[in-house]
């Protein structure tokens, strides 16, 4: 029989350890493949490591991943930490190094903590520690798991492939049901179901993160003045935040050929999804109970946000080498001066570009790999 699990002693022993050979792999190589230990039932720590010279990272780091999240569905262990090397965000663009340490234990506990570092002269110097614990957070609520990006409540995060890379097995079944109304949704609407596995031999999912959850309003905002034929686009501001809605809305009331971004502005800010799936109208969910309440209210398509996001990109006048993580919009977005008097156009527009070019590679994502893109 397994000893209770003492978790904060136990946690804290898992993450102690797996910082410690990461901190030493990074001293000695450079870089480190992941490393992990456990408490086996009969209370002992067991050290796992994978050397490695494939340059596959991502599908290595996820095969890893799914390894242990096997074996402890199978109650091999009592609690596994898994530490990988990753590049997060810190503050709301910047990037860094970072070690992303994942505990899991049988009682359900569920904790990332994202620690930044850097190289000095062949030495780890480590930064704060970033403490997120998901299944503490809103039932219902899909946080991501596999992450490139430090953890942050206080942002809207666009994830492909998610359903491949649950843990959590509260999040897996929710997932499911999820799934199912989705597709009771799309058939009601004489469109064609939908299922995508679940923790299947996916890659590991792609996970794009927004500029606080306000980020898409400055793209709603920009295709609200778009739809009512205006040119002139002033940037989105505390000001005027609260015009495009109205906008949009009276606009629609009028008879006016012309672009619509129903997918895009019917759709909630921070949960819910776009299914791979051609359709024009938008799809409200079923009321709360019923067999098709979904997270958001409203199902859209990757397809449509896609077109609709290209157009917006076209608008934008983006340039052609612009891609969503370029450094220099990434720059631009992290200056602490406005752009927003700036000789060069598209520079008055830096965030909502930054939106439109995520939203239309996190869709693409969507389509290619016939997976939900997910609003969490």
């Amino acid at each position: 029989m397994s000893q209770d699990l003492d978790l904060d002693e136990t946690c804290q022993t898992l993450f102690d350890d797996v910082m410690r050979m990461a901190c030493q792999f990074l001293e000695e190589l450079g870089s480190f493949f992941p490393v992990a230990e456990a408490l086996t039932k009969e209370g002992e720590y067991a050290y796992f490591a994978i050397e490695s010279e494939t340059e596959k990272a991502n599908e290595f780091n996820a095969e890893f991943f799914r390894l242990f999240k096997e074996t402890i569905e199978e109650e091999k262990f009592q609690a596994t930490a898994v530490a990988i090397n990753v590049s997060v965000k810190s503050g709301v663009f910047k990037k860094e190094d970072a070690i992303h340490v994942n505990i899991q234990t049988r009682m359900g506990e569920f904790i990332d903590i994202i620690t930044s570092y850097k190289l000095n002269k062949g030495k780890v110097e480590l930064g704060a520690s970033i403490l997120s614990n998901p299944v503490t957070n809103q039932v219902g609520h899909l946080f991501p798991v596999l992450c490139e990006f430090s953890w942050d409540n206080s942002c809207l995060f666009l994830c492909v492939g998610l359903a491949q890379n649950l843990f959590s097995t509260r999040k897996v079944e929710h997932l499911k049901t999820q799934m199912k109304a989705i597709d009771l949704l799309l058939k009601k609407s004489s469109l064609p179901g939908f299922k995508e596995p679940i923790n299947g031999d996916g890659p590991l999912a792609l996970i794009l993160q927004m500029p606080g959850y306000s980020g898409i309003h400055y793209l709603r905002h920009f295709a609200a003045y778009v739809w009512a034929g205006e040119t002139n686009i002033p940037p989105y501001s505390k000001e005027n935040k609260s015009e495009w809605s109205k906008l949009y809305t009276e606009s629609m009331g009028k008879a006016k050929d012309g672009e619509r971004f129903d997918h895009l502005m019917f759709h909630s800010d921070c949960q819910g999804f776009y299914a791979p799936i051609e359709f024009v109208e938008v799809i409200f969910g079923g009321e709360e109970g019923s067999a098709t309440k979904i997270d958001g209210d409203m199902l859209g398509s990757s397809q449509r946000l896609l077109a609709e996001c290209e157009s917006l990109a076209k608008h934008l006048k983006i340039p052609s080498e612009l891609k969503y993580d370029s450094d220099e919009l990434v720059e631009i977005l992290n200056a602490e001066e406005s752009e927003n008097d700036s000789e060069t156009e598209w520079k008055r527009y830096a965030t909502e570009i930054y939106v439109c070019l995520n939203l239309i590679e996190a869709c693409k994502e969507s389509i290619k790999r016939k997976s939900l893109l997910v609003f969490c």
